[in-house]
């Protein structure tokens, strides 16, 4: 009896379909690794990632991501857009903080409203909304300025202006840039800027 000899034929490497498909799987993992790297490094160019008095901040297509309290928060504006808006000292004091507003000028579910009431929530304050008048106003608390507690007073106005009036800081704002005047106020109360 005679034993033939089986022999296994090889095909070349060229030819072999497995090492295509490893090759362009591996191509595909390098290409999605290195397009998530350089979206997160957002480039090395200064115009999309910068630290800002040791705050690190990225251009994302949303606007501004800055890392504070080890977390990512975002802008519309990174602080050196906003440098030009120079807002006077104030502190934050009480037990409760309100943001305050007409409510022929503003509604209560205003961007700029229930951002800042965010932004005082998220730094731990007891923050609420309310009115300057009863007309027109929901069934929020109607304060002024001499009443007790610190009060952010969002008024419109022609031209950004930031003081104090008794228990108030009064910010007015032109209403094509209140998102800058915003951004700019969140880096102060977040201690980014002065």
């Amino acid at each position: 009896m005679k034993i033939k000899e089986i022999r296994e034929k090889r095909v070349k490497w060229y030819k072999d379909k497995r090492y295509w498909v490893s090759s362009i799987g591996l191509f595909i993992i390098i290409i999605m690794v290195g397009s998530a790297l350089n979206m997160w490094e957002g480039g090395s160019s200064e115009e999309t990632k910068y630290t800002y008095n040791g705050y690190d901040f990225v251009k994302t297509d949303q606007g501004w991501a800055g890392y504070i309290d080890n977390q990512y928060i975002n802008f519309n504006y990174g602080p050196k857009d906003v440098e030009s808006i120079t807002i006077p000292f104030f502190v934050i004091s009480g037990e409760k903080v309100y943001v305050l507003y007409n409510p022929k000028e503003k509604t209560n579910g205003d961007y700029f409203i229930q951002r800042l009431l965010g932004l005082l929530k998220y730094k731990e304050y007891n923050a609420f909304v309310a009115c300057d008048s009863e007309e027109d106003c929901p069934d929020i608390p109607i304060l002024n300025c001499t009443s007790n507690y610190f009060k952010f007073y969002i008024k419109e106005a022609n031209d950004n202006k930031f003081y104090s009036e008794d228990n108030c800081f009064i910010i007015e704002v032109n209403k094509t840039e209140e998102l800058k005047v915003l951004d700019r106020l969140s880096y102060k109360i977040f201690g980014i800027m002065q």
